[in-house]
């Protein structure tokens, strides 16, 4: 006679929405870069331009993508928008 041995399966987790957008900041080389950059303290996108050497418009999406997942935070000071890390 054959025993059948049954297994519950554990229950599928669903991917988390939050972890999915860390880990999509974090997949591009570019957004690593200004991570590490503003690492040395806070700086505005004209100084990421000229670190980078990139198009003001790319380093600007590359910011919003980084504060949408809450990695960066922006301080605005009269005319200039200072960026740092939000959680060093």
């Amino acid at each position: 006679m054959t025993t059948i041995k049954v297994v519950a399966e554990a229950p599928v987790r669903q991917p988390d929405p939050e972890m999915a957008t860390l880990f999509h900041a974090l997949s591009e080389p570019t957004r690593l870069e200004i991570l590490t950059h503003l690492g040395s303290g806070e700086h505005r996108v004209r100084d990421l331009v000229e670190h980078l050497g990139l198009a003001q418009s790319t380093v600007s999406k590359h910011l919003a993508c980084l504060r949408d997942c809450g990695l960066v935070a922006v301080r605005p000071q009269g005319r200039s928008s200072w960026f740092f890390l939000a959680a060093p």
